[in-house]
């Protein structure tokens, strides 16, 4: 009964909240107020759990923190900006949506029968207060003339903190990979928005096109209103994914496609070939871990719950960068493992990338086993710098090692945490979150959407029928 009940009651209550503007306002308030009070309550949480005795090998992002990111990125403290404005402002709209919903049959939204909210003037209202926050933001906050900027890093987030942007206006700043870009887009939009905001505050459409695009219907503005929703939702789950400058390294980890182009694994090697001051031994931690495929935001189940480090433990030393050697000297290279496979045979390849050696599975395929092909290992850097290895077994544990990237020796508090498993970091959380995400406004704007330009084939009442009874009693329909 419960299961039946449930999307009726659901389907009857948005009936009402879509021709009722008062709870409607409340229903927008108490919805908002439900993700400012998650907000501050996750940021008192993260302030509280993290470990922050070493932050080089044990970033927060490899902590599982999520909401710290964003107020890092905005170079903002945990205690002056969330867990102190958020619940306050989730508890002043706690207010206003009570207030709205218990004082819905305002004066001001009717006008005898007939609804009185004109609607394009409040789109038009709701553009100039966009544009006024927008603008002191790209101009004063990001800019940090009143603020305090944003994070920006280097390609590798080696030396991320928070600066002051400039804004940078050209054709590129239409991307999202220049830092200029994010101020250029704040100043730009907040002047597009007031200017739009103005015109529909003032212009007014002909007759034949209010009709066509529903202009005076409640739901056609909700259905308008979640087609950006949805925008900003792909929009965002992109950037966080494929990586940008709004998604800095240090904050939310290693993009994936950084791990499948050997993008720090290739910095690493030009920087110990330019000479003895770029020696392995002088490499710097954040690079070194970031090449590890345990950082890898694709690398870890996306369901499996936890932060990274409950899959292998808390990085504590580098073991060094380690070269394997056949009998006439030739370097071979580990074959790392892709981003999407749970295994990988052992194989490894010269510098033409040809299979020179592996770990076979079976004895019959022993033809290119470590054993018989003789191979020894090299390290360079780490606590184990300037050792070789030649015992086939010690050879074969740092092969499969080396599959996963650089070496790494782990410690846990606790054991029984570690189940080898690989997690996702803060990106992969946030990505698969707003990927999920985008299917709800994409199905509210096409249903809405419908049921407002085809209202009158849903409920076969003329428009004149329809205004001629009293206002709010005969259009619950749902």
């Amino acid at each position: 009964m419960a299961c039946c009940g449930s999307p009726l009651l659901w389907f009857r209550v948005h009936g009402v909240v879509l021709n009722d503007p008062g709870r409607l306002i409340s229903a927008h308030c108490a919805h908002t107020a439900l993700t400012s009070g998650w907000a501050g309550l996750m940021l008192l949480f993260e302030a509280i759990v993290p470990d922050d005795s070493d932050l080089i090998f044990s970033p927060c992002w490899r902590q599982g923190l999520f909401v710290w990111a964003f107020c890092s990125r905005l170079g903002l403290a945990w205690l002056d900006a969330g867990i102190t404005s958020h619940p306050m402002l989730a508890g002043l709209l706690l207010l206003a949506a009570a207030w709205h919903w218990a004082f819905w049959d305002l004066e001001i939204f009717t006008l005898g029968t007939a609804l009185a909210v004109d609607l394009l003037r409040v789109f038009g209202v709701h553009l100039v207060l966009a544009a006024a926050a927008c603008f002191p933001f790209g101009s004063g906050h990001l800019t940090a003339s009143v603020g305090p900027g944003f994070w920006t890093t280097d390609a590798f987030g080696l030396v991320g903190r928070a600066r002051g942007l400039k804004p940078f206006f050209s054709i590129t700043a239409l991307s999202t990979h220049s830092f200029g870009s994010l101020a250029a887009h704040h100043l730009g939009a907040a002047c597009l928005g007031c200017a739009a905001g103005l015109w529909h505050i003032g212009a007014r459409p002909s007759p034949a096109l209010a009709a066509l695009f529903s202009a005076s219907s409640i739901e056609s503005a909700l259905a308008s209103s979640l087609a950006p929703v949805l925008l900003a939702a792909c929009t965002v789950s992109g950037t966080a994914w494929y990586g940008a400058s709004s998604t800095a390294n240090e904050l939310f980890g290693p993009a994936r496609f950084a791990w499948d182009s050997a993008v720090f694994y290739q910095e690493l090697l030009s920087r110990s070939a330019r000479g003895a001051a770029r020696t392995w031994q002088s490499s710097q931690d954040q690079l070194l871990l970031s090449d590890y495929a345990g950082s890898n935001p694709a690398k870890g189940g996306l369901f499996r719950s936890g932060p990274i480090f409950q899959s292998d433990g808390v990085a504590q030393n580098w073991l060094g960068h380690v070269d394997f050697l056949d009998p006439r000297g030739n370097t071979l290279a580990v074959r790392r493992i892709p981003a999407f496979f749970e295994t990988f045979p052992v194989l490894l390849v010269d510098e033409a990338g040809e299979v020179r050696a592996d770990v076979a599975f079976r004895r019959a395929d022993a033809r290119l086993s470590i054993e018989s092909r003789g191979i020894s290992a090299s390290l360079r850097g780490g606590i184990l710098g300037a050792q070789s290895f030649r015992a086939a077994s010690l050879v074969k544990s740092l092969a499969r090692k080396a599959q996963l990237g650089q070496l790494f020796t782990f410690a846990s508090p606790s054991a029984s945490a570690i189940d080898g498993v690989f997690r996702t970091s803060a990106r992969g959380w946030f990505t698969l979150a707003h990927s999920l995400f985008t299917f709800l406004p994409l199905a509210g704007h096409v249903w809405h959407g419908g049921r407002s330009l085809f209202r009158g084939a849903w409920l076969g009442v003329l428009r004149s029928t329809r205004d001629a009874v009293e206002y709010g009693k005969c259009e619950k329909l749902g």
